[in-house]
């Protein structure tokens, strides 16, 4: 019994938190902003990259990538304003993170490397599954306020 309130929980506040996305749209204009800003905000940790060497310069283009692809989901989910857009970011902002925890573990050896990358892998796999119960959690919510109304409509 005590998981089920746990888990009724995690799926209150999943919704929630999809709620309080949802309130953010941006128009065209401030998307294409924020596009723009992205990018250039690349160039210049690129550019940065490229005083280093080797291991330290791969992680370090690695992770302006993933910091692109980060800014540019959360346009794109902003601009779009749909669960579907959401869920899209979830997944982009996930597989980001992966590239670079995959990065930093090139530089280790043996055993350490096999553990890391399995962790990377398992921190993949649990962006994935979050998003797809915050987007399962979201389809329920609307049933439920499909409900509502229709029950609404009966009852007048």
């Amino acid at each position: 019994m005590g998981r089920l309130v746990g888990v009724s929980v995690s799926i209150a506040l999943a919704v929630l938190a999809s709620s309080a996305q949802a309130a953010v749209q941006i128009s065209k204009k401030e998307y294409e902003e924020a596009k723009a800003r992205a990018a250039a905000v690349y160039k210049s940790e690129r550019a940065r990259c490229d005083s280093l060497a080797g291991k330290a310069k791969d992680l370090c283009v690695v992770e302006a990538r993933a910091h692109r692809m980060h800014s540019e989901a959360g346009a794109m989910a902003a601009y779009k304003n749909t669960r579907a857009a959401r869920y899209e970011q979830q997944l982009r902002n996930g597989y980001a993170d992966y590239l670079v925890s995959k990065q930093r573990c090139g530089g280790l050896g043996g055993n350490d490397k096999d553990v890391c990358l399995k962790q990377a892998k398992a921190a993949l796999s649990e962006a994935i599954a979050d998003a797809n119960a915050e987007r399962t959690a979201a389809g329920a919510q609307n049933s439920a306020q499909q409900e509502m109304r229709d029950a609404r409509k009966d009852a007048r």
